[in-house]
């Protein structure tokens, strides 16, 4: 997610990632809630923005960089990985949070590996960050 995004767009994410949140953890309360990896700073804002805490095990390095990201303090809580399979297999996640502009090879091994790769779409639009909320928050 750019730098640029404007005030609105990131107080709607915030605000669609606060509904989102509380409509979907009733459903889940009985269920243990899915480990999740992220390794992308669009997938990361998405993330932090939506998951418990203890559902989340990584985010990339991007998401700790104050320019590229709009939640670089929570992401310094949690291991930062370069979006490397290696990197991953230590962490086991049960989902992997990936941009269509990942590493395909990252993405491709992952899923041989029988990893459960989410591949969220780039964000030009409010609709498309209501697109990948809606995605995020069903993981």
């Amino acid at each position: 997610m750019p730098r640029s995004i404007r005030w609105p767009t990131r107080a709607h994410l915030a605000l669609v990632a606060v509904c989102a949140t509380a409509s979907a953890g009733h459903a889940v309360a009985a269920e243990r809630l899915p480990t999740v990896a992220s390794i992308n700073v669009c997938t990361d804002q998405h993330l932090l923005a939506l998951a418990d805490p203890e559902q989340i095990l990584t985010v990339s390095w991007l998401a700790a960089d104050t320019e590229e990201s709009l939640f670089a303090r929570e992401a310094l809580g949690y291991p930062l990985n370069y979006g490397t399979v290696e990197e991953l297999l230590k962490f086991a996640p049960d989902v992997v949070l990936a941009g269509t502009y990942t590493s395909p090879f990252t993405r491709t091994m992952l899923r041989r590996l029988g990893y459960r790769v989410v591949e969220l779409e780039p964000e030009a639009s409010v609709a498309d960050i209501e697109r990948n909320v809606r995605v995020v928050a069903e993981v």
